[in-house]
């Protein structure tokens, strides 16, 4: 089988801290191996242990220093500022973000096929899509937490800078703001399903908040008023009182 391609710079730490699979792919620290051969889409729980105790990288499995770790996630990350995954080192997060076929290509779906049958269930609430960018997520303090849904960790971030990425490169405008609007809805009905347990509308209006303060702040410079219209969840989301 011939080897695949793979982004030029691949980071030192990668380049001679991984070993490789069978087409010639450096096999992450965060990756579960199956039967001897790595499954790019299961978690090394092990490894996760590791990462959390020792302060490892998340992708190469080296120390990180300097206090900074970058998060690679989808937009509702960034809104939400919760990640499944602990940090890397900023080299090794954009060169995954470049080399990574379900990041780089959108229309590539998760496979779910000869998926083991303990797998446990995902922390939190999964939103199952290809979000189609990508972000970095610079972050100096993180903390995780075991959400009430599911079972596992999740990571909580500030957030210094975010870097934006689509098919191993920085991303357009247009493909950031499309991935928020395709994303929003699943947030909204999160938080409107919260509401109906609790009664009122408390967890709509913080949502709003968030995505209001978010937006404002680590995405790509805002449409027009009029433009706006063109992202109806987007709006959903910020003006809850015109949802009903």
């Amino acid at each position: 089988m011939a080897e695949i391609k793979l982004p030029d710079d691949m980071p030192r730490n990668i380049f001679y801290g991984l070993p490789r699979d069978d087409v010639g792919r450096p096999v992450p620290f965060f990756v579960e191996y199956i039967d001897g051969k790595p499954d790019f889409r299961i978690m090394n729980s092990r490894n996760m242990r590791r990462a959390i105790v020792e302060n490892l990288c998340w992708v190469c499995g080296r120390r990180l220093t300097r206090g900074t770790g970058t998060f690679v996630a989808g937009p509702m990350c960034v809104i939400n500022r919760t990640s499944a995954e602990p940090p890397s080192h900023y080299d090794c997060a954009r060169w995954s973000a470049r080399a990574c076929p379900f990041l780089t290509k959108p229309a590539k779906e998760r496979r779910e096929t000869n998926m083991p049958a303990d797998m446990a269930e995902p922390p939190g609430v999964m939103i199952a899509r290809n979000p189609g960018c990508t972000a970095l997520i610079v972050s100096t303090k993180w903390s995780h937490f075991r959400p009430p849904i599911g079972q596992g960790l999740l990571w909580r971030f500030n957030i210094e800078r975010v870097e934006w990425m689509a098919e191993g490169r920085g991303a357009a405008l247009d493909e950031v703001w499309t991935s928020v609007e395709t994303g929003i809805s699943a947030l909204v009905d999160m938080a409107d399903k919260q509401d109906a347990e609790e009664g009122g509308r408390a967890a709509r209006y913080a949502l709003a908040q968030q995505v209001n303060d978010s937006l404002i702040e680590w995405f790509p410079d805002q449409p027009t008023n009029e433009g706006m219209r063109a992202y109806p969840n987007i709006i959903r989301a910020l003006t809850p009182q015109f949802a009903d």
